[in-house]
């Protein structure tokens, strides 16, 4: 047998092995929420674990209606020499945001996998939880769901857009290229929440020296410009649509939450 063949042939045992583990290794998924009791618009956290090890990947979180699915994908099975690659050697927790929500009664289910799907998952959990109403009355709107996250238009491949949301703020940056190709980088700040999905500011222009010249302190050679105004739409927890102007030509795009 040459070094090719003992290669597949291992690889052939270990897929064995793996097949035999992972069937032993589904077990139900210990899951907490903090608030136990959630309002509207409070921050809300999920607790997994404990698992196998993580991915560097992040796991995904979709949601459909009032379901909330977390698909967390794993590294690898850890071993010790001289037994199946099934025997787990370290466990960890993992956190993930899912709010604020909206008031409601909210059906979250957990699962972990090596492939990243949810069959057949190495553990897996459920759990339900209810959003009371906000306790303070509020002139202006937070918004209704925790809408940081990159964003995208997958068939529009060459931009995209980081959104970072924290209480009833929104702070937003993406990266286009002009008409000769050259990379440029807006943000989309100043503005304020005109409904629970609906944020309206200022897009602004920044240019500078390279990265290499950056000095501290040395802010004279950074230039900051209003290049128009925009508005998100949030159509959904994971649909969206970006209008307005820049730098003034009008635009409308559709995004969807970009998933890894």
């Amino acid at each position: 047998m040459n070094t090719s063949d003992g290669k597949w042939v291992g690889q052939i045992i270990l897929a064995g092995w793996l097949s035999i583990g992972l069937s032993g290794l589904t077990h139900a998924q210990s899951i907490t929420v903090a608030p136990a009791s959630p309002r509207a618009h409070e921050r809300i956290v999920l607790r997994a674990g404990p698992i196998v090890p993580l991915d560097d990947k992040a796991g995904t979180v979709t949601m459909d209606g009032n379901k909330i699915t977390i698909v967390q994908p794993v590294a690898r099975l850890l071993g010790v020499p001289g037994t199946p690659p099934y025997v787990i050697s370290d466990y960890n927790y993992k956190t993930y945001v899912l709010g604020p929500l909206p008031q409601g009664v909210y059906d979250i289910e957990y699962f972990s996998a090596v492939s990243g799907s949810t069959s057949p998952p190495l553990s897996s959990g459920s759990t339900r939880i209810t959003v009371a109403a906000a306790t303070v009355n509020r002139a202006v709107p937070y918004p209704l769901y925790d809408y940081s996250d990159l964003w995208w238009n997958e068939m529009e491949a060459g931009w995209g857009m980081s959104i970072h949301t924290k209480n009833d703020k929104l702070f937003a940056a993406w990266f286009v290229y002009d008409a000769v190709g050259k990379p440029n980088w807006y943000t989309f700040q100043a503005g304020s929440w005109t409904a629970g999905n609906v944020y309206s500011g200022l897009v602004v222009k920044t240019t500078g020296p390279v990265h290499g010249g950056i000095t501290t302190g040395n802010g004279t050679t950074v230039l900051i410009a209003q290049a128009g105004t925009a508005t998100l739409t949030f159509n959904s927890y994971d649909k969206a649509t970006f209008a307005g102007t820049v730098d003034g030509l009008p635009f409308n795009k559709a995004l969807t939450r970009q998933l890894f």
